[in-house]
């Protein structure tokens, strides 16, 4: 088993998150000015989301160059259509030293664990 980190990509940077610490925020008391809320969209069939200020998580990148974006279709099984968009090109600047932060948590947690 190993560590999970969620990557959230934006416009212009992209921020990296610990599970273990979504879990750390979600169960500390209710203070005023917690730094994550739960909500219940439409846009999300009103499904229970919880948002996390981006803050609380590690900036792993930021993006210089925005990538292409290629309208696509597939024609899948019985006659069904996919369409999605495909990114290409774009640049992007990477934190070394958050990234470097990230792995060696990810490589402590797998020698508490005893994973090889």
């Amino acid at each position: 088993m190993s560590p999970t980190f969620f990557i959230q990509v934006l416009f212009d940077t992209a921020w990296a998150i610990p599970f273990d610490k979504i879990l750390r925020l979600i169960v500390t008391p209710e203070k005023k000015g917690r730094s994550w809320d739960i909500q219940r969209y439409p846009k999300n069939q009103f499904k229970s989301t919880i948002y996390i200020d981006l803050t609380e998580g590690i900036k792993l990148a930021d993006i210089t160059e925005l990538p292409e974006i290629h309208a696509k279709r597939r024609e899948l099984g019985r006659g069904r259509l996919l369409h999605y968009v495909e990114f290409g090109g774009g640049s992007i600047h990477v934190n070394r030293e958050a990234l470097t932060s990230i792995l060696e948590s990810a490589r402590q947690w797998r020698r508490i664990k005893g994973d090889s």
